[in-house]
């Protein structure tokens, strides 16, 4: 049985209540072999969520005092040394009635410990601001056509319409320059351009299976015939899951560049 009957199966478990929305999510992830982008941003904001918790806990006053309470400074225990030795200079010289009255004057020892404040210069902010807008520019590229592509899976796949286009969904990738960098300047331009270069390669292939998912679905809505759609959509499956994966791919590539 091929993905798309199975997929229809569990969309209509899903309608009648017979799975829950999480079981149907999980389901449809091990048939199409990916986690929607929806999932994976759901799974990072709560991996965020735990760790702000956790920031804020050790930033909290009471846990701060805790463990001020729990670890006493080396200070504090300098401090009680000196005081034992006084006592102890002090009760020799009354209990010694030959020596002399002797006043021990203990050096009192103040240590500053140096501040050290990290703060960008202006330039420095400015050159953070222009590599986020450089990743920004590359990174909306890649969004764009890893969106049209599950966008796409899913208009074949599912007969309800979710409202996605093709045809302006193939000229939007069609147009679409990878130019930006090819005469890179530093560092981060050099990497840049080698994702755009590698976007722009994948592209004719992704805009191929779009094509022929095209023709399946305008054959479905003239006539009706799935059995005759869903044989041209398994003509497009090669091109639109090599051109998925490589995607995902470059997308992992580019949030690694850090600014």
């Amino acid at each position: 049985m091929d993905k798309y009957s199975e997929l229809k199966k569990l969309k209509d478990l899903l309608d009648n209540q017979i799975l829950t929305e999480e079981e149907y999510e999980k389901e449809k992830e091990k048939i199409l072999g990916y986690k929607s982008p929806a999932k994976k941003i759901e799974e990072s904001t709560k991996v965020m969520e735990v760790k702000e918790n956790n920031k804020n806990l050790d930033e909290s006053p009471a846990h701060k005092l805790t463990t001020k309470k729990n670890n006493p400074s080396k200070y504090s225990l300098i401090l009680v040394s000196l005081i034992s030795l006084f006592l102890i200079f002090y009760f020799v010289a009354e209990d010694s009635s030959s020596l002399s009255s002797t006043t021990t004057t203990l050096p009192s020892t103040t240590t500053t410990l140096p501040t050290t404040t990290s703060t960008l210069s202006d330039s420095e902010k400015e050159k953070i601001k222009i590599c986020r807008s450089k990743k920004n520019q590359v990174l909306k590229k890649v969004t764009t056509t890893f969106n049209i592509l599950d966008d796409a899976f899913d208009q074949v796949v599912f007969i309800e319409d979710n409202g996605f286009k093709f045809e302006p969904a193939i000229q939007k990738l069609e147009d679409m320059n990878f130019f930006d960098f090819r005469n890179p300047q530093d560092e981060t331009e050099r990497r840049l351009d080698e994702i755009e270069q590698l976007l722009g390669a994948i592209m004719p292939t992704a805009i191929y299976g779009l094509e022929i998912y095209y023709e399946g679905y305008k054959q479905f809505l003239r006539d009706g015939n799935d059995s005759r759609a869903e044989s041209t959509y398994l003509q497009g499956d090669p091109y639109m899951d090599a051109s998925f994966d490589e995607v995902s791919e470059i997308r992992e590539k580019i949030n690694k560049i850090n600014c």
